[in-house]
């Protein structure tokens, strides 16, 4: 069992009044509610934003709704729950990505392939799958005769936090009383069981699966949440910083010399000049 710091979980209340830009996405997600009459709490363990993927034809006018995703999901909880309240410990983000499942059929070419059986399967419902398998091997479901979301840790919340680090995602983020943490332990999850595996399909173009495969994270707009990225996530700090020196070269037109090279006018004999920019040396090819 980890030795960190547990999740205290967030108030459903409280979660839904930040109206977090990034909880419009798909996540999967620990939630409590409270009080309850079982000697160890059932938490519930699902997927929000289960029918939501890139280049997806959603309905008129949904696109203006702020209740999709993890906020739609949990303010269903937080009315469900009434007159008792919810708390939220920890959620996993997912991409929004179409994928095919081992008993699912493809077609089409490589890179390009489509789900024929299920054509609206969600990766966040795969990975739906995935975490309640981990959490099976632990043998917590609530009603084993049932496939409902609940579940009963043994150790507290952090052994169902332990099994959705398992689960393959983008970012791991834990909940205390008024904030949300980055879980720096998560290292992005392992291989699912085999009959669980899942192969990334789309409806459209390759351009679309290429999108889907751009990195995305959480950062604060302020100086400890860059310094939390820099110190948990060394090679996407890296490569932000690159391309927003990129996107300020291009919004001034001038060139942003990186940190720690020389100038276009330094002159000294420990800085030598080029004939070639130093930003133009840089390398904007970091992997992920």
């Amino acid at each position: 069992m980890s030795t960190r710091k547990p999740p205290e979980g967030m108030l459903l209340t409280r979660f839904l009044a930040q109206n977090y830009e990034w909880a419009q996405e798909p996540h999967l997600y620990i939630v409590l509610q409270i009080p309850q009459l079982l000697d160890k709490p059932a938490y519930r363990c699902g997927a929000a934003g289960t029918a939501l993927y890139k280049d997806a034809d959603q309905p008129f006018k949904s696109s203006d709704s702020s209740q999709k995703g993890l906020q739609g999901r949990m303010t269903q909880y937080n009315n469900y729950f009434l007159p008792n309240i919810g708390k939220i410990f920890a959620c996993l983000r997912i991409r929004k990505q179409l994928v095919a499942l081992p008993n699912q059929r493809t077609a089409g070419s490589a890179g390009a392939e489509y789900n024929v059986d299920r054509g609206n399967q969600t990766e966040v419902l795969a990975r739906e799958k995935h975490f309640h398998a981990f959490l099976d091997q632990l043998n917590l479901r609530w009603r084993k005769d049932t496939n409902k979301e609940l579940f009963v840790p043994q150790h507290g919340v952090m052994q169902l936090v332990e099994a959705l680090r398992r689960v393959q995602g983008l970012q791991l983020l834990l909940f205390d009383g008024n904030d949300w943490r980055e879980d720096m332990a998560y290292t992005y999850g392992e291989a699912p069981p085999m009959s669980l595996g899942v192969t990334l399909t789309t409806q459209r173009s390759g351009p679309v699966a290429q999108q889907n495969n751009d990195q995305t994270l959480i950062v604060r707009m302020s100086a400890s949440g860059i310094e939390q990225l820099r110190a948990g996530r060394p090679q996407a700090y890296v490569r932000l910083m690159n391309l927003m020196r990129s996107a300020h070269k291009e919004d001034t037109g001038t060139i942003t010399t990186p940190p720690g090279s020389c100038s276009p006018s330094c002159r000294t004999p420990s800085c030598p000049t080029s004939s070639t920019p130093s930003s133009e040396r840089e390398d904007d090819s970091i992997a992920d």
